[in-house]
């Protein structure tokens, strides 16, 4: 299961924090690939320097309970 902890959170904007991708960035290329697939998500950015994922997202589309769900299973 993928460890995720919200630094952050607006609506339409959460900073996520992931220790699984630091200085990964194979991984961060995968996870920010596939967070633009997603319907609703408008932005992302993976960092593997500091562990962190920036999305962006129309929250009449998807809400942060969906994007979590998707992220950890």
């Amino acid at each position: 299961m993928i460890k995720l902890q919200v630094i952050s959170s607006l609506p339409g904007r959460v900073r996520l924090k992931n220790p699984y991708i630091y200085y990964d960035k194979d991984l961060s290329e995968y996870i920010n690939f596939y967070l633009e697939t997603l319907v609703g998500v408008n932005y992302s950015k993976v960092n593997h320097n500091s562990a962190t994922i920036l999305i962006e997202y129309d929250k009449d589309k998807i809400n942060l309970d969906e994007i979590m769900k998707k992220l950890t299973t």
